[in-house]
């Protein structure tokens, strides 16, 4: 369950809200300003305008997917209203008259109590997301809770509109699922390719290379211009073998899988130096030990995404990539000191360029592992990445697919 503590407000309504959010309830006919002594005193009369009332209400709440409820300030459930009970736990007439605690247990009822002593208080209505079993299964629910006072002047209550949202969670649900096997088959696209250009396009290369140095010295000095064009042929085809090799390293390292993310990063970062000229530390100890395999993926994912950041956006001269163990967990920081972000990490991506897909795809990567990711970022004073993820998994042996990663000259 997660509770709003931010006090957001609704739209614009018709009622008469006043400053603060606080709602006073109309005056009808039958509580006039000034009481008056009914000729002849009749429960029905009062009966029947109670049932306008309800129907009055559920006229106004209207969509089958909400449900008002009418609260005392100690969470007693007053009234209820509703056009489908079945996304009530309990029948209404069990749920009226009792608490939160008492329907719910302790631990259900605490975000509720401490939001309705704010709102009760403050008079500022509040949002809460809660799911509960209900009759048609497990609903999901967002409410805004109102402070009511009534012009006649008796006690306020506290009116909360539930909305089912359980559709939406259930999307939101398959949205992610969706979007952590396209990660995953990205990285498995990824690891495929640079295997094949390895054993392939690298190998092609190579033999090119040894048959062109062989031509360069079979030619001898007879023909100068032959030899002039063989050796530049020589040249183009050891440029070629180092940029098809180190693509295929920046693909997916096999220093990763053969020796854990220690060496890789270091790697990495020694390579991503050179070829940007941004100076980049390693702070990562030497014992840091292994983690799963889509753990140690997506932090050099995420180092990848956030150096190539600082290189296009922060301005910066320098980088810190810093990772260690936390208890049950491991901790990823990479630090620049560029120009930073005046908007929330989010809503623009790194070094106040247009929003990108790189934090959203960071952020998504460490979520579908159960992890915590965040930004800080100041204008002029650079930009810190955070990411915490598991590290319960043991991963008993590497797995050795291919030999010499560090030969490619790193990343960049």
């Amino acid at each position: 369950m997660t509770v709003n503590s931010d006090a957001q407000r609704g739209g614009e309504s018709r009622g008469a809200e006043d400053q603060i959010g606080e709602y006073r309830l109309p005056q009808s006919a039958s509580d006039p300003a000034e009481p008056s002594t009914p000729s002849t005193p009749d429960f029905q009369q009062s009966e029947e305008m109670a049932l306008e009332r309800d129907a009055q209400i559920l006229a106004l709440i209207g969509s089958l997917d909400e449900v008002l409820f009418e609260f005392a300030p100690d969470t007693t459930i007053l009234n209820i209203w509703a056009m489908n009970e079945s996304l009530l736990a309990f029948p209404r007439a069990e749920m009226i008259g009792k608490t939160i605690t008492e329907l719910f247990g302790a631990e259900f009822a605490c975000p509720f109590e401490e939001m309705f002593q704010r709102v009760a208080s403050t008079g500022r209505g509040e949002y809460i997301e809660y799911s509960v079993a209900a009759g048609r299964g497990r609903v999901h629910a967002t409410g805004r809770v109102t402070r009511m006072t009534p012009r006649s002047g008796a006690a306020a209550t506290l009116w909360m509109l539930a909305r089912d949202i359980t559709e939406q969670k259930r999307a939101e649900e398959n949205q992610r699922i969706l979007s952590a096997r396209i990660l995953q088959t990205l990285d498995e696209e990824r690891r495929h390719t640079s295997q094949f250009l390895h054993d392939t396009t690298v190998q092609n290369l190579v033999a090119l290379k040894m048959n062109l140095g062989r031509a360069l010295r079979l030619a001898g000095t007879v023909i100068p211009q032959l030899r002039e064009v063989l050796a530049e042929s020589v040249g183009l085809a050891e440029v070629s073998l180092q940029e098809v090799r180190t693509l295929s390293y920046l693909l997916f390292p096999p220093i990763l899988d053969e020796a854990g993310l220690e060496p890789a990063l270091r790697w990495y970062a020694k390579g991503f130096s050179s070829r940007s000229g941004i100076q980049t530390h390693a702070d990562i100890p030497e014992d840091l030990g292994r983690f799963p395999r889509d753990v140690e993926t997506a932090i050099f994912r995420i180092v990848q995404e956030s150096l190539g950041n600082v290189h296009r956006h922060s301005g910066s001269l320098v980088a810190f990539i810093r990772l260690a163990r936390s208890g049950s967990g491991v901790v990823l920081e990479i630090e620049d000191q560029g120009k930073g972000m005046a908007a929330t990490p989010g809503a623009a991506d790194l070094g106040a360029s247009t929003p990108g897909i790189g934090i959203a795809g960071m952020a998504e990567r460490v979520r579908q592992l159960g992890g915590q990711f965040s930004i800080s970022s100041e204008l002029g004073k650079g930009t810190t990445i955070r990411a915490t993820l598991p590290a319960e998994a043991h991963v008993t042996a590497p797995i050795p697919e291919r030999r010499a990663a560090a030969s490619a000259g790193g990343g960049g």
